[in-house]
């Protein structure tokens, strides 16, 4: 399974640092981390932890990393640290307001 990634865009135009993630027409999350979030969601959604997922920006031909286990995935995070960004255990958020690492996503009817 693929998640198709498209950068988030504010109304000003500038890049969120998030990605919208989608499989097919299916909005999945919206995340700065859309590969371990986004298993994170397929899982609550019942799909299958040992389906194959991996990431494909929006337009491209490639996927961006070789296909894992949603199961194995749902339980990763990244962390930036003086060494640049590496794999973790995922540890998960305190909910807080505004600080929510995965979007909710809604839809706007048409006018």
């Amino acid at each position: 399974m693929i998640l198709i990634l498209r950068p988030h865009i504010k109304p000003n135009g500038d890049h969120s640092g998030k990605f919208d993630a989608y499989v097919g027409d299916d909005f999945i999350c919206r995340s700065r981390e859309p590969l371990f979030d986004g298993a994170r969601v397929l899982l609550a959604r019942g799909y299958n932890p040992e389906t194959l997922l991996t990431t494909r920006h929006e337009g491209k031909q490639f996927d961006n990393f070789k296909p894992a286990p949603i199961g194995k995935l749902a339980g990763l995070g990244a962390r930036e640290d003086k060494d640049g960004p590496r794999i973790v255990k995922h540890e998960p958020m305190q909910d807080a307001p505004n600080q929510r690492r995965v979007e909710p996503h809604t839809r706007v009817a048409a006018e």
